[in-house]
């Protein structure tokens, strides 16, 4: 979560936006964005999440996509729908975490207050990350026929 985070703080996230709210407007841009964007990064992730729920981290019997679309929606809210101090930060990213983890922790008795870094769905410094995509899976973004070829 946090290398996305850093990919829409970056000098090139003018251009991710504007693909993301095009690709609303262009059916074969939609249709490129999902299966080279989106979906291979999902796929992972749900294999994430999958084995949280297999070592206990994560409760079992969790929908791993509504799972990824509560960690991930709220930064495309910010992303896309302008407003005060919504800031992408590593910060966020944290307290983002740490605020919906416990809904689907294997234990149920979280205190209040906790602050641990474990390592679990959609939370992953670059090393982990690095280590859990295989780079065959990620493709660049190209539609072909449009005008962009």
């Amino acid at each position: 979560m946090r290398l996305l985070a850093r990919a829409y703080r970056s000098p090139q996230a003018r251009v991710l936006r504007s693909l993301i709210g095009q690709a609303q407007l262009e059916p074969a841009l939609l249709d490129a964005v999902r299966k080279r964007w989106v979906e291979p990064r999902r796929k992972i992730a749900r294999a994430i999440v999958r084995r949280g729920m297999e070592t206990g981290e994560l409760r079992a019997g969790l929908d791993a996509d509504v799972v990824l679309d509560a960690l991930y929606g709220p930064i495309y809210h910010r992303l896309l729908v302008p407003y005060d101090n919504a800031a992408l930060s590593d910060a966020y990213i944290e307290t983002l975490v740490e605020t919906v983890l416990p809904v689907w922790s294997g234990s149920r008795n979280v205190p209040a207050g906790h602050k641990s870094k474990p390592q679990h769905a959609g939370h992953h410094d670059e090393r982990t990350f690095s280590r859990d995509v295989p780079r065959s899976t990620v493709r660049p973004l190209r539609t072909s026929g449009s005008a962009r070829d």
